[in-house]
């Protein structure tokens, strides 16, 4: 690989090789070396031209990774899981923490998104707040795992 990374990052990025396959690991290897040296902005084509890889070929190879590139984010979340828990001792416990706040998003383009019940948003009090109705949100719900460690 002819990226502008340290030597001492591939161990990193080899982690993540089983979630990909070989042309699709390049791109994330040439993604991941942009996303580290693109100032300002982070689009696809900033990352695009800060990883160096428009010389190679085409912007839309970039773009074609996020769109239609065969790999799954639980994969990937997978294995940042095991990376961190690779650094944690022994000793120390892994605590987990669910997160499944609504994200608020609007347009027929937002995948999985519908009428879903968020408790902190729409509320509407009838008299006393001892009738408190919870309305329906539009919105993604989607859960997000977390790892807490004390640093």
């Amino acid at each position: 690989m002819d990226t502008i990374l340290p030597d001492t990052f591939w161990p990193f990025l080899a982690a993540f090789a089983t979630c990909f396959g070989a042309p699709t690991f390049q791109n994330f290897c040439s993604v991941v070396a942009g996303w580290v040296h693109c100032l300002g902005r982070h689009t696809v084509t900033a990352v695009a031209l800060a990883s160096g890889g428009l010389e190679r070929r085409d912007v839309s190879s970039f773009h074609r990774f996020f769109a239609r590139a065969q790999w799954t984010l639980d994969r990937l979340g997978l294995v940042i899981f095991r990376l961190v828990v690779q650094q944690l001792s022994a000793d120390q416990p892994v605590r987990a923490a669910l997160d499944d706040t609504l994200a608020r998003k609007t347009g027929k383009c937002i995948s999985l998104a519908s009428m879903h019940h968020d408790p902190l948003w729409g509320r509407r009090h009838n008299g006393s707040y001892a009738d408190v109705r919870i309305m329906p949100t539009w919105g993604g719900g989607r859960v997000r795992r977390m790892v807490i460690t004390s640093a």
